[in-house]
């Protein structure tokens, strides 16, 4: 499915906790170990983050809603082995990208320029 798109929202990250260890959304990879946990829960991730571009993309603009749609469960178990990698390999880096965060942070004046001590 190639044009499946993700977005790390706050209803998607509390959609991927619900089914991760100690409802810690860093511990994802936990719930991935066994072919068979992977292939059910990685259906659960990639339809969270998916339903999450959706939701976003209708909150942005609701006339978007027009042939938008999340995808189904039965969609992703109906994937070759090689799609539901590629397309669980892809919901992983929209993951790690949206969980990213950097923030600026002027210095004040008193760091800028500290004091000199006069001898």
């Amino acid at each position: 499915m190639e044009n499946l798109k993700f977005k790390l929202t706050i209803g998607a990250a509390a959609e991927i906790a619900d089914f991760c260890p100690e409802k810690d959304i860093a511990k994802i990879g936990d719930v991935m170990q066994t072919y068979p946990d992977t292939v059910k829960n990685g259906a659960r991730f990639i339809r969270a983050l998916n339903r999450g571009y959706i939701m976003s993309e209708i909150a942005k603009d609701p006339k978007a809603n027009k042939g938008l749609k999340v995808i189904t469960e039965e969609e992703i178990f109906a994937m070759e082995p090689d799609e539901f990698m590629e397309t669980l390999d892809k919901a992983m880096n929209c993951f790690g990208v949206d969980r990213e965060t950097s923030v600026d942070v002027e210095p004040t004046k008193k760091e800028e320029a500290p004091e000199k001590e006069n001898h």
